[in-house]
């Protein structure tokens, strides 16, 4: 499947159809779902179930322990992986530690390999980013190797540039898709004390956020 949807771009949606359409990529596999997840909100979710229902075959969740771009988290590690495993709830995902037990920044082409290996998969993977990853894509350790294993599934991200040639050079599917909350807004409004901002929130982990914030705040730990 591959759903087109590129409002405010600076390529054309018919650029970005030609391009999917040479790759004749799908989402029909296993995919790897990596970030931060800090916290977990709808629309990663959304995106997950978004996969599951467009014929992914497993969607392995896995948290960072620390992004290979940041250099804090607002949360722990082991706050993170456990609202993963609350909020990520298909049977079709597995939400997995391997990044967080390392205790260390792992870049995605490792934690792809350790899938390979862990569920003997020799297939190609799907790799789960926003559009807005698409700019430091090539940036991403390994990135000349994990382009040869991995097709990318890139969920639009409105008001995002994109570049077409980076498309040019990996095999994509592109998922129409829109949220209008984002893990930098939720982070801010939750700072900033906007209970509103925990409508972008799971219910069930939306009050331990909340505290948690609140905890830190009182504490004077950010």
């Amino acid at each position: 499947m591959i759903a087109i949807f590129v409002p405010h771009y600076s390529i054309s949606c018919e650029l970005v159809y030609n391009i999917a359409k040479e790759r004749n990529a799908t989402t029909d596999h296993d995919s790897l779902f990596g970030g931060s997840f800090a916290p977990p909100h709808v629309g990663h979710s959304a995106m997950a179930e978004r996969l599951c229902a467009c014929g992914a075959q497993r969607l392995f969740v896995v948290p960072t322990f620390l992004s290979p771009f940041k250099t804090q988290s607002l949360f722990c590690a082991e706050l993170r992986l456990r609202w993963a495993k609350i909020v990520f709830a298909n049977p079709k995902i597995v939400v997995s530690d391997f990044e967080i037990a390392r205790g260390a920044s792992t870049p995605s082409l490792h934690t792809l390999d350790y899938l390979h290996h862990a569920i003997a998969n020799t297939q190609k993977f799907g790799i789960v980013i926003g559009a807005d990853q698409l700019a430091r894509l090539h940036e991403w350790f390994g990135f000349e190797i994990l382009r040869q294993k991995a097709v990318f599934v890139v969920f639009a991200r409105p008001n995002f540039p994109c570049d077409a040639a980076i498309l040019q050079t990996i095999d994509f599917c592109w998922v129409d898709f829109f949220c209008p909350y984002s893990s930098t807004q939720i982070r801010q409004g939750l700072l900033e004390g906007r209970r509103e901002i925990l409508r972008g929130l799971d219910s069930r982990i939306a009050h331990e956020v909340w505290q948690e914030v609140l905890g830190r705040r009182d504490k004077n730990k950010f």
